[in-house]
C-alpha cells in the first residue's frame, strides 16, 4: 500500500517537474500523509498553523546537543512520530510546511528561533531559543 500511493504521488509530481524535483516533493509534501494513511488509517490529521517550534519542541529536546542546533528533517522525523502514535498529538507536519512555518516565526519572533542551512545545503538547522 504505502509502494502504491508513494508511486501515484510521484507520477502526480512529475506531470509538472524533472523526477529530481518529483522525488523531492514527494519526500517533502507527502511523505508523512501517505506514513498516515498506511500505518495509522488516516486516522491522525494534517497539523494545521499552530506553533511549529512548539510541535518540535520534545523532539528538540530529546536530539539537540550542547551546541543547541539540530537539523530539521531527523527533527522533524521524531516529532512526526509521536505526533502520529499520540491521540492527543496536534497532528503531523510536512517537511514544506514546517519549513514555511519555521520561516514564518522567525520573520514574527527572530527571538523564538535561529536558523542557517546546513553545510551541503540540503536542510535547515535551528536553534530554539
Amino acid at each position: 500500500m504505502f509502494s502504491k500511493l508513494a508511486g501515484e504521488a510521484y507520477s502526480r509530481e512529475l506531470g509538472t517537474r524533472y523526477a529530481d524535483k518529483a522525488l523531492a516533493a514527494v519526500m517533502d509534501e507527502h511523505f508523512y500523509s501517505i506514513v498516515n494513511e498506511v500505518y495509522f488509517e488516516g486516522r491522525t490529521r494534517k497539523g494545521t498553523n499552530e506553533d511549529m517550534l512548539e510541535f518540535v519542541a520534545s523532539a528538540y529536546e530529546r536530539l539537540t546537543n550542547l551546541g543547541g542546533y539540530y537539523l530539521l528533517r531527523p527533527l522533524l522525523f521524531l516529532a512526526n512520530v509521536d505526533g502520529l502514535e499520540s491521540a492527543s498529538s496536534p497532528g503531523y507536519f510536512e517537511y514544506a510546511k514546517a519549513l514555511e512555518l519555521l520561516e514564518s516565526t522567525f520573520r514574527e519572533s527572530p527571538e523564538r528561533v535561529s536558523y542557517s542551512i546546513d553545510r551541503f545545503s540540503t536542510d535547515y538547522q535551528l536553534r530554539i531559543a
